[in-house]
């Protein structure tokens, strides 16, 4: 007989994992095929880490952004309806947008984009196959623990690794902690965000 488990949890945290259609994927990789291929169009932008963007980038406007949410408006609409949202219509504004480029040994450091009040998407198109260096961070993980782990075998991590392949997208509050370990691939990684904010469209106008 199984014993039964009165260890419960409340306080769910959430995000969206989606996929990209092989289509729209296929679409995103020619629109930035060039664009990622030269370095000029990259800066490192942030003291605590070492990759490459594209963030505040001059040239970042050169990309046709308005394709790009086009081709992942499909998954936008999945999140939209996966929610359970409380109004019909929803509206989303897009608050930037940019490319991340990691090579061996690149990582982004532990932060949030709760100033923006917005949330985040990051799509993945990459060949290598060390996928699984996007991590959500909890920097609240010791005072959770209240001193009882010398007492007790949680099940609680300060990290949690969604786990992503090419071509796969997510959308999470921007509140959320979250960073990229070092890249151990020779393969470049590349990532493509945006801040998100949605709100019902009756606000919206």
């Amino acid at each position: 007989m199984t014993k039964q488990n009165n260890i419960k949890y409340f306080s769910p945290s959430w995000y969206y994992h989606g996929t990209l259609s092989e289509e729209n994927k296929t679409k995103i990789e020619e629109l930035f095929v060039d664009f990622v291929a030269d370095d000029k169009n990259f800066r490192s932008a942030w003291d605590d880490c070492d990759n490459l963007t594209s963030y505040k980038s001059p040239t970042n406007s050169d990309v046709d952004w308005d394709k790009f949410f086009l081709y992942i408006r499909p998954n936008i609409q999945e999140f939209f309806d996966h929610m359970n949202p409380k109004v019909q219509d929803l509206s989303m504004s897009y608050l930037g947008s940019w490319v991340n480029k990691y090579r061996k040994g690149d990582h982004q450091e532990v932060h949030n984009h709760a100033d923006l009040n917005c949330n985040l998407v990051m799509v993945y198109i990459y060949k290598s196959q060390n996928h699984n260096c996007f991590k959500f961070y909890d920097p609240d993980c010791y005072e959770h623990k209240f001193r009882l782990d010398n007492c007790f075998n949680f099940l609680y991590s300060p990290k949690i690794t969604p786990n992503l392949n090419s071509g796969d997208m997510i959308i999470f509050p921007s509140y959320y902690h979250h960073m990229v370990s070092p890249n151990r691939s020779d393969d470049e990684r590349i990532t493509i965000s945006a801040n998100l904010f949605v709100e019902p469209k009756e606000s919206a106008s």
